[in-house]
């Protein structure tokens, strides 16, 4: 008897953190950054993500494959900037992902020193 019910909590169980890990695939903005994300494992929330700041005459860019814990998105650079230490992206969403926290660790070689996206919030762009 306890068969016949474990499946169907397995597979909702299964299907909930799919349907979780959908939400994060968007294009989410401010006014100074911008930030894509693209889905690649479902099942285990990896994505590609490209997060981009301009401020004024400062901008910068990075993209890598990241990971995707709870509502956290954490984004290494797939391109290391030589003599620095690991930049570290991280991105935390909201309870319907619908806006975003963005702050960075160890990454003005990306950036420049006179901007950042420490603090910034972005919203998902609807199509």
């Amino acid at each position: 008897m306890m068969k016949n019910h474990l499946l169907p909590a397995l597979l909702f169980i299964s299907i909930n953190a799919h349907a979780q890990f959908m939400q994060a695939e968007a294009v989410f903005s401010s006014k100074s950054v911008r930030l894509k994300t693209l889905l690649l494992d479902p099942e285990k929330g990896i994505v590609a993500a490209s997060a981009t700041v301009t401020q004024g005459a400062c901008s910068g860019h990075i993209a890598g494959i990241g990971k995707i814990n709870g509502r956290t998105l954490l984004l290494e650079p797939y391109v290391k900037a030589e003599s620095h230490e690991q930049c570290v992206l991280q991105v935390s969403f909201d309870q319907k992902w619908t806006k975003g926290k963005v702050e960075g660790k160890n990454c003005a070689a990306y950036l420049g020193t006179s901007c950042g996206w420490e603090g910034q919030e972005v919203y998902r762009k609807t199509p």
